[in-house]
């Protein structure tokens, strides 16, 4: 199944409009003013960027910025050490996927919610160790609750 980010577009536009407006006050300091803008830009490309997450036998791991495919990373369930279930905040999920070669992949803010389970699904299937955590155990219980 295909997963989709949920688009974080308007924070980081805002965040971006805040550096430029600080660039434009400190245009007289040289320095001050080089540093904001990189930051400006920086928020800016990041409003434009999508991640995608497909599950099927195997993980596929894109990062796209304007369509253009930045990052992409095919994994299989060889490649994997473990899924570490994790609380990102007050009341949102986290799955980190470690790999043994490479940088893990940080599994967050992805819709429809069900991408956890079917996570755990797929180390089920392929026999893949887990974790939940404590606190992500208590987010779970919290949603299927409310269902």
């Amino acid at each position: 199944m295909k997963y989709n980010s949920i688009p974080r577009r308007k924070s980081n536009l805002l965040i971006a409009f805040f550096y430029l407006i600080l660039c434009i006050l400190s245009w007289e300091l040289p320095i001050h003013r080089w540093i904001i803008l990189t930051a400006f830009i920086v928020f800016l490309l990041l409003a434009f960027v999508k991640y995608t997450l497909v599950i099927n036998h195997n993980i596929i791991y894109t990062i796209q910025l304007f369509r253009i495919t930045i990052y992409k990373k095919e994994v299989t369930s060889l490649h994997i050490k473990e899924i570490i279930f994790k609380r990102r905040d007050w009341s949102s999920k986290l799955a980190v996927i470690k790999l043994y070669k490479g940088l893990s992949i940080r599994v967050a803010l992805f819709k429809p919610e069900n991408v956890y389970d079917d996570l755990v699904e797929f180390c089920e299937d392929n026999a893949i160790h887990y974790e939940k955590t404590r606190d992500y155990k208590i987010i779970e219980k919290m949603t299927y609750a409310s269902k």
